[in-house]
């Protein structure tokens, strides 16, 4: 038996105890009275309350109970006390939601989809903004910025530019004080080549001279 349940949490409900808007799902998707009135027993005994994962901008997760069972978890158990209380009644399909129950063997089979808005990335059950020096690409991956760009916001999907004339010597720049003079940095480039070919030519001039003295 395979069973899938998914709500639609939003922020303004996510905090409220749903249990009669699962019973009414429930109710309507089942004439089986039997099973509604033992959902309803089990919320006024147990005092089930079921919440879902706050996700900021709305997410489709599983709803779960208190004891930490989803509430599909909770109805198959019921379901299944009844199998085995009334062996002899043959029910063995029933429609919930849209989706055919069959009852032939019993396995619960949960999932859950968190769908994370631009900018963020999910993490086991949990939507987390990119960090800042990041942005998020077509990948929906977390990027760092590339060079000449920066950002210092979180849950970004564009890096900011540094103003013409500057650039960052690293990726990832968070900051935009890291942002400097291209052509400050095209005269260290500069500088630094000059320095090293310079040595270049002093060893190779020692060397031959080094050389010349030898073969004499």
């Amino acid at each position: 038996m395979d069973l899938n349940f998914q709500h639609h949490c939003s922020s303004h409900i996510c905090l409220e105890d749903i249990s009669p808007e699962i019973v009414k799902t429930y109710q309507a998707a089942t004439d089986n009275q039997f099973v509604t009135d033992k959902l309803f027993e089990a919320i006024a005994r147990k005092k089930i309350k079921l919440a879902s994962i706050l996700i900021e901008g709305g997410a489709e997760v599983n709803t779960k109970l208190s004891s930490g069972k989803t509430p599909l978890m909770a109805v198959c158990d019921i379901i299944v006390d009844r199998e085995q209380q009334h062996k002899k009644e043959k029910l063995k399909v029933f429609e919930l939601s849209g989706v055919k129950v069959q009852f032939d063997k019993v396995k619960v089979q949960t999932s859950s989809e968190v769908v994370c808005l631009p900018g963020r990335i999910r993490i086991e059950a949990f939507c987390i903004e990119c960090p800042t020096g990041t942005f998020y690409n077509k990948q929906s991956k977390c990027e760092p910025c590339h060079l000449g760009m920066y950002q210092e916001l979180t849950g970004q999907i564009v890096c900011k530019p540094c103003p013409d004339g500057y650039t960052t010597s690293i990726k990832g720049a968070q900051q935009d004080d890291l942002c400097t003079e291209a052509s400050g940095s095209s005269k260290l480039i500069i500088i630094t080549s000059s320095v090293v070919v310079s040595v270049v030519v002093i060893i190779g001039i020692i060397g031959a001279l080094l050389l010349r003295q030898k073969l004499r």
